[in-house]
């Protein structure tokens, strides 16, 4: 099912599916709803699954100026409100990681248990060094908003948008060895979230690098587990953060999917695995 709530920033665009208690996925930044697609399908098997689109991705309306990780988290409860549910289980991914603390923090007695996911990158707790390694990581998508003339700005930004959608859209080795129907479908979600959060991509890593992450995990009372997304890339230049957040955020557990070769929507194609470790750890 699909359906819309009204928030104080705009109306909000989410999905939900299934009986049970409730379970919020959270998606990364530069995607929707769309990224749980595969999961929630196994999720809503024993679970109410609410996913809702970020301001300025999927269907919801434009990410406002000056938007805040507090403000997004405002947005995924008036879901709830609108759905009449009280307490849910909690997970976010990257950019999502953040609006769920920000969520656990700030209405801790609606949360039952969370989970913050994502590469080591993300979970640097360290304000400071998470924005300049993310910054670094996401210079592509950042660069064309350094440009003064607004013009230029904005083509340089239809370009690299361009540049993106066909490296998703013609990855090599996927059409070459005979592409699935699952592969396509999965390049279409993927591209279907790059153009409609072509506008707001910046703004959202803008509120993402304003957030203290660290300072948030010291406040997080709910039940947590870490899972922390592992390559050999990542490993060898940042180090593992799991740990290091372990002892932020007392009580907490972890867990580490490895991926040799890092693929930044990984997760989206490891629903099964992720169903298990989620149903696991929220029972």
């Amino acid at each position: 099912m699909k359906a819309y709530a009204n928030s104080p920033y705009g109306q909000i665009h989410y999905v939900y599916k299934g009986e049970g208690p409730a379970i919020v996925l959270i998606a990364p930044s530069k995607r929707s709803s769309r990224v749980h697609s595969d999961l929630i399908d196994l999720l809503a098997k024993s679970y109410c699954v609410v996913s809702p689109d970020n301001l300025g991705y999927g269907n919801s309306d434009p990410l406002p100026d000056q938007a805040t990780i507090d403000m997004l988290g405002e947005t995924v409860m008036c879901c709830l409100d609108e759905l009449g549910i009280r307490q849910a289980y909690f997970y976010g991914l990257h950019t999502g990681n953040k609006i769920a603390a920000s969520i656990a923090t700030r209405w801790p007695e609606r949360v039952l248990k969370l989970v913050l996911a994502g590469h080591s990158h993300s979970l640097i707790p360290d304000q400071d060094r998470r924005n300049a390694v993310i910054s670094d990581l996401v210079k592509d998508f950042l660069k064309t908003d350094t440009e003064s003339d607004s013009e230029r700005r904005t083509l340089n930004a239809w370009a690299s948008l361009y540049r993106r959608v066909s490296e998703v859209w013609w990855e090599s080795g996927v059409f070459s060895a005979g592409a699935t129907t699952d592969q396509i479908a999965l390049r279409k979600r993927i591209v279907l979230d790059y153009l409609q959060s072509v506008d707001s991509t910046v703004g959202l890593y803008q509120a993402n690098f304003s957030y203290d992450l660290g300072a948030a995990m010291k406040q997080i009372s709910a039940p947590t587990m870490i899972l922390e997304i592992a390559t050999p890339a990542e490993d060898q230049e940042y180090g593992r953060q799991g740990e290091i957040v372990q002892k932020l955020i007392p009580g907490s557990i972890l867990n580490t999917l490895h991926e040799p070769l890092g693929h930044t929507h990984t997760l989206e194609t490891r629903a099964k695995d992720l169903d298990k470790i989620l149903g696991d750890f929220f029972r």
